[in-house]
C-alpha cells in the first residue's frame, strides 16, 4: 500500500520553491502513494493547477489572507511573521498531523526548517528537506533555523524553548553555550534534496551524506495560474489558453525577459531592464524579433507602457510554454536557479541579469562552467543588451558548454532519485 506524503515547499507563493515539488509529487501518486500540500491561502490556486484533486489543507487563514504575498508586503523581511511559528508549537497544525490521516513523511522546504522541525518535535513525524537553491555547505537547514530563532525577540525565544524543554529557564541556565545547537540538532538528521545536478555546483561545495543533487525537476506545462493571467497590457482577454497559442502563431524569434515571481523585492532594476529592452527592439537588427516581457502584476498596472509592433508586455506569461517553442529566440532572466535550469534543460539561449539573492552566486556558477553571459543590470543599457544576444547567439564555447549541461540535466531527470528518496524515508521505521 501507498504512503501519504505531505508537501509544504513554503510559508510564501515562491513559485521557484513550490514548482520542483510538483515533478516529485506527481511520480508519487503514479507509484500509488497519497499525496496532499499544505500552504497559506495564496498557494492554493498553484497546487490546484498542478492537479485539482490533490488535497490542499489551508493553514494560518487569519495571518495570511488570500492576496497577502502579491498585495500586503513588497519585501522578504517584511512577508515574514513569526507568529506562524509559536502557533505551530500552540497546536494550530493538529488537525492535519493528529489521527490516522497523519502523513508517513513532511517534505518541506528549507525556508521552513525551523517550522519543519518544530512539526518533527511536536507530532514525531518523519521530515525531508528540499532546497531549492544551491546553498553553501554551512548553511544547512539547522543554521537557516538558528538565524530565525536569533531573529525573535526574547520572549517569543523562550515561548518556542519553552516548548521542548518545560524548565526552560533551569536548562538555559546549566547550558548557555549549546541550547541552540541542541534545539536544532533533529534538523542534522534529516535528509535533503537539491533539485539540480551537482554539475552545475561548485564542485569544491562537499555537503554531508545526507544532503542529495537529485533529478532537476522540470514543472510540466500547468493547467492555470495563480494570478490575473488574462492581463496584458494594452489588451485584456478571457481565453487566456487562445491568446498565447495565438501570439505563437502570429510571432517568430521570440526575445522572452523576466524577473520571476518576486519581482517586486527587486526595487528599480527589474523596471530599468524591461524599459532598456524595449528601447533595444527599434534597433535595425531586432526588426525581424518580438520582444515579450512579464513584468508582474503591479509593474504593468503602474506603468504607462508605450510599446512599438514588436513588443508585448503581461503581468503574466506561461514561461515554460514560451520557453518549449521553437519561435523561442533568446531570454533574459533573473537568474533565479528555476529559470535557469529551464533555460538548459529547454536548449534555450539565455542572459542572465542578476537582480539579488542567490542570483549572482547562479551567474557565476554559469561561468564556472563555461557559460559567461552575465550583465550588469544597474549599469547596462540599450547596446549592451544587443551586445549579450549576439554574444550568446555566436559565441561557440557558451554554445558548446550549454548543450554539454543540457546532457547531465536530461540524464539527471530520468532517474528520479528524489522520489526514490522519498518514498525510502516514508517506507523507513526510522525518525
Amino acid at each position: 500500500m501507498g504512503k501519504k506524503i505531505l508537501f509544504w515547499p513554503d510559508v510564501y507563493k515562491e513559485q521557484g520553491h513550490w514548482l520542483p515539488t510538483f515533478v516529485w509529487a506527481r511520480e508519487l501518486l503514479n507509484r500509488g502513494n497519497q499525496v496532499a500540500y499544505m500552504g497559506i491561502l495564496d498557494c492554493r490556486a498553484l497546487v490546484k493547477s498542478f492537479d485539482e484533486n490533490v488535497q490542499y489543507h489551508e493553514i494560518f487563514r487569519e495571518l495570511y489572507p488570500l492576496g497577502y504575498t502579491d498585495e500586503s508586503q513588497t519585501t522578504p523581511q517584511g512577508r515574514w511573521k513569526p507568529e506562524h511559528v509559536l502557533r505551530i508549537a500552540n497546536g494550530d497544525l493538529d488537525f492535519i498531523f493528529n489521527g490516522n490521516d497523519r502523513p508517513d513523511v513532511l517534505v518541506s522546504g528549507y525556508f521552513t526548517s525551523l517550522e519543519s522541525l518544530l512539526i518533527h518535535r511536536k507530532y514525531g513525524v518523519k521530515v525531508i528537506i528540499s532546497t531549492t537553491y544551491l546553498r553553501h555547505p554551512e548553511n544547512d537547514p539547522a543554521m537557516r533555523a538558528i538565524q530565525n530563532l536569533m531573529a525573535f525577540i526574547d520572549s517569543m525565544k523562550k515561548g518556542i524553548f519553552a516548548f521542548v524543554w518545560n524548565n526552560f529557564s533551569d536548562y538555559a541556565e546549566q547550558r548557555k553555550e549549546t541550547v541552540y545547537d541542541e534545539f536544532v540538532k533533529p534538523l542534522t538528521t534529516f535528509h535533503e534534496l537539491i533539485p539540480c545536478p551537482k554539475e552545475f555546483d561548485y564542485q569544491h561545495y562537499v555537503h554531508g551524506p545526507l544532503v542529495h543533487y537529485v533529478e532537476p525537476c522540470i514543472t510540466p506545462l500547468l493547467d492555470d495560474v495563480t494570478n490575473d493571467n488574462n492581463l496584458v497590457a494594452n489588451s485584456q482577454t478571457d481565453d487566456v489558453e487562445a491568446y498565447w497559442n495565438d501570439f505563437l502563431n502570429q510571432h517568430n524569434n521570440i526575445i522572452f525577459a523576466t524577473a520571476g515571481s518576486q519581482i517586486l523585492d527587486y526595487g528599480e532594476k527589474p523596471k530599468h531592464m524591461f524599459e532598456e529592452l524595449v528601447r533595444m527592439m527599434d534597433a535595425p537588427q531586432m526588426q525581424g524579433c518580438h520582444l515579450l516581457l512579464s513584468v508582474g502584476e503591479k509593474l504593468l498596472r503602474t506603468t504607462e507602457w508605450k510599446l512599438p509592433d514588436n513588443v508585448t508586455v503581461a503581468g503574466w506569461v506561461p514561461q515554460r510554454l514560451i520557453l518549449s517553442s521553437p519561435k523561442i529566440y533568446c531570454a533574459f532572466i533573473h537568474g533565479g536557479l528555476a529559470t535557469i535550469k529551464e533555460c538548459i534543460y529547454k536548449g534555450v539561449d539565455f542572459v542572465i541579469a542578476p537582480m539579488g539573492k542567490d542570483q549572482l552566486d547562479n551567474a557565476l556558477r554559469l561561468r564556472e562552467n563555461g557559460i559567461d553571459n552575465m550583465l550588469d543590470v544597474e549599469t547596462s543599457f540599450t547596446d549592451c543588451y544587443l551586445y549579450a544576444i549576439n554574444k550568446v547567439k555566436t559565441d561557440f564555447r557558451i554554445r558548446k558548454n550549454l548543450a554539454r549541461l543540457k546532457k547531465v540535466f536530461e540524464a539527471s531527470e530520468e532517474k528520479l532519485e528524489g522520489v526514490g528518496i522519498i518514498e525510502g524515508v516514508a517506507n523507513s521505521t526510522i525518525l
